[in-house]
């Protein structure tokens, strides 16, 4: 008997896929959007994001607020902590000639109370070139 691998990813519902797709190409009109990957592994939402063109760190930004704007919709939201439960995210924004890759964990830890609900604010940015920017808020 082999063993089942629970460690694959999982694709996320294709409508949802669409949705995100929609949504970043209206919010993000300047880019040209190539594809997107939605899917789950591991206790996180996992968004590869592809562009034809090159993203500055500000742009990057503007993209990744697009997304968690996305995720915070009361379907999204509902579906993913039904699906899933709370999860981190992870995206990396894939460009002409640069990534960037940004974490966010769904609960920040504090002093008063380490199960604070982060609601996506706090990112974790990583550019290709290796410079860690190690908190960015987005709101």
């Amino acid at each position: 008997m082999g063993m089942i691998n629970n460690n694959c990813p999982k694709a996320i519902d294709s409508d949802i896929v669409s949705e995100c797709v929609t949504d970043l190409k209206n919010s993000n009109n300047n880019f040209i959007l190539k594809d997107v990957e939605l899917y789950y592994q591991q206790g996180k939402i996992h968004a590869n994001i592809y562009f034809e063109n090159n993203l500055s760190l500000e742009d990057s930004k503007s993209v990744v607020k697009s997304l968690k704007e996305f995720l915070l919709k009361d379907n999204i939201n509902e579906y993913l902590t039904e699906s899933h439960g709370s999860v981190n995210i992870h995206a990396v924004i894939y460009c002409k000639d640069n990534s960037y890759y940004y974490k966010c964990p769904y609960y920040l830890p504090t002093t008063d109370n380490s199960d604070v609900k982060n609601n996506y604010k706090m990112w974790y940015l990583t550019k290709s070139s290796g410079e860690t920017i190690k908190a960015i808020n987005i709101d």
